[in-house]
């Protein structure tokens, strides 16, 4: 599921605060989980997209902390 609207303008927020757009996946990995409850894989797209990495390194860095849920 896509970040909301709302979410969507939040993200862009948390991504100005890094100097690199890849340290904003946790961040970003929190508001999905909150909008959502879980992170889907097409959110995790979405990170990537957001970030410019891969998807994998997106799902590489959700997979390695337990408190997401996929």
């Amino acid at each position: 599921m896509a970040f909301t609207e709302k979410n969507l303008a939040q993200a862009n927020e948390i991504i100005a605060q890094y100097p690199q757009k890849k340290s904003a996946i946790i961040p970003l990995a929190h508001l999905a989980q909150d909008q959502d409850g879980w992170l889907s894989p097409a959110t995790m797209r979405e990170i990537a997209k957001l970030t410019e990495v891969t998807a994998a390194q997106v799902q590489g860095t959700c997979s390695f902390y337990t408190m997401f849920k996929r």
